[in-house]
């Protein structure tokens, strides 16, 4: 990646304010904190945020899924934004058998 994206992503990524952000731990899962009874198959987005002096993981479950079915929570809705700019900017890894 050259230096012009690097900065184009750089300055994205602070728009969203992570270090602001809590996860389902503070807000609980699903809507208004209660899950909506689904029995949903998948791994939680688990995100790291990492300093020189700090590390603050950030833990959701299911954001899209609950973005949609309980609009609004402003903190589902910028990991959101975070997952769909790795998805955009960065290649996916890709192993031997083409997943």
């Amino acid at each position: 990646m050259g230096k012009e994206k690097a900065d184009l992503v750089w300055e994205r990524l602070q728009k969203l304010n992570l270090w602001k952000l809590v996860d389902d731990s503070s807000f609980g899962v699903g809507c208004n904190g209660k899950t909506t009874g689904d029995a949903l198959e998948g791994r939680p987005d688990i995100i790291h945020l990492i300093t020189k002096n700090n590390i603050k993981t950030l833990v959701y479950q299911y954001p899209d899924v609950y973005e949609k079915r309980c609009p609004g929570n402003e903190n589902k809705q910028k990991i959101i934004s975070l997952n769909n700019l790795f998805n955009l900017e960065f290649e996916k890894f890709i192993d031997d058998d083409g997943r």
